[in-house]
């Protein structure tokens, strides 16, 4: 048995090397965008955030920044000229390094390649690929690749990510996914729903109309300013460029569909508010914000808001519910599955080799038993706040 998989292994190796790739960078959306949308329609995009409205919006939002080059590469075939992949990358300095990794900034939950017909099939194929799109990058120190999702983690050199995505797969019956969570959960839903629907003109309103949508998207943004700043956490979404890029995803996509807001509405009051991107049968959600009035505690409207969107979308085709990035209990009581990510650092150049290097032995460090010990027994005894 182990000698049949060896020699299967060695075949499919064997298959990879004789591959060959050329390979193809611009530095411009416009140049690729008529060559990758084929792949998208087909299905290449791993997730929404791969689809073509939020990397148009990327590009010409925090793409546009000083000292970001976009890296759109396109991988090909030899010989038959079908495309592989198409990667959307970018070269910037990050303290002092020349970077290259996927047009990210902190807003995209999750990275892939956009695969096309002749996308390598195992780990062995991605090697071969690899291989070919480093020849062709421009001078840098690291490759530096996170929250790799789908067929794309097969990169070489992948390590399993401390990130991970959070899915619902649902069939065609929303009732039959409702009742398989826990019934408190489940009794919970259905009591915030029939208090909520208590108060005048309250519904759950989902914005199609560019006006509707844009007013919406401020009430969003000023509840979620709000929240953060009263945790005292950093907020990055009001930096202008990622401002601008939201901004557009609302001008060009809630009509197609491709943005979707959703919101829990009292007359003309915002109770909470749901952005989220839809691709096909895969709704992913991205920004939530929850009014902070206590007359609305009572009905958790945060999670009445998902669970509703989630039911209506369902009635409209979608089957795939994506809570995206992020460890919170609320989407443990949606019944959510762990789907894992992967990153990649790989050098570039000898000063991206050395923090590679240190980077490995980081990583080593914090797996050794011998030093978790070691750290235990030198850190200070707790001091108590209870004077004795």
């Amino acid at each position: 048995m182990s000698l049949l998989l060896a020699a299967s292994e060695d075949a499919a190796v064997s298959r990879a090397a004789s591959i060959a790739y050329d390979v193809s960078v611009a530095n411009d959306w416009a140049e690729v965008e008529r060559v990758w949308t084929p792949l998208v329609r087909a299905g290449g995009a791993a997730t929404p955030f791969q689809n073509l409205p939020w990397l148009a919006a990327w590009y010409a939002c925090l793409g546009s920044q000083p000292g970001v080059l976009p890296l759109l590469v396109t991988v090909r075939e030899r010989g038959s000229g079908r495309i592989a992949a198409a990667l959307p990358w970018t070269l910037s300095r990050v303290g002092g390094l020349r970077v290259i990794g996927f047009a990210d900034d902190g807003i995209t939950d999750y990275n892939a390649a956009i695969l096309g017909p002749a996308a390598p099939q195992d780990a062995a194929g991605w090697r071969a690929l690899a291989q070919a799109v480093r020849a062709a990058l421009p001078r840098a120190d690291l490759l530096r690749l996170e929250k790799v999702a789908g067929p794309t983690a097969l990169w070489p050199g992948a390590q399993e990510s401390n990130l991970f995505g959070n899915l619902i797969r649902m069939g065609d019956s929303y009732e039959t996914y409702h009742r398989s969570n826990e019934k408190t959960f489940r009794k919970e839903l259905e009591r915030s729903w029939r208090v909520f629907l208590r108060h005048p003109g309250a519904e759950l309103r989902h914005v199609r109309s560019r006006a509707e949508a844009e007013a919406l998207m401020e009430s969003l943004e000023s509840l979620q300013r709000e929240r953060i700043a009263e945790l005292g956490l950093p907020y990055i979404l009001d930096r202008p460029d990622i401002a601008r890029h939201y901004r557009r995803l609302v001008a060009e996509g809630i009509e197609s569909g491709t943005t979707v807001l959703t919101a829990l509405m009292a007359g003309d009051e915002v109770v909470a508010a749901l952005f989220g991107l839809r691709a096909g049968e895969h709704y992913a959600m991205v920004r939530l914000a929850v009014t902070g009035e206590e007359t609305w505690r009572n009905t958790s409207p945060g999670r009445l808001l998902i669970a509703q969107t989630m039911e209506h979308l369902h009635g409209e085709g979608a089957r795939i519910f994506d809570f995206t990035i992020g460890e919170y209990a609320y989407k443990r009581r949606f019944n959510v599955e762990r789907v894992p990510l992967a990153t990649v650092l790989a050098p570039l150049s000898a000063r991206g080799a050395l923090v590679c290097a240190l980077d490995r032995a980081r990583r080593l460090a914090k797996r050794s038993d011998l030093l978790v010990r070691l750290r235990r027994r030198l850190r200070p005894a707790p001091q108590s706040d209870v004077p004795l």
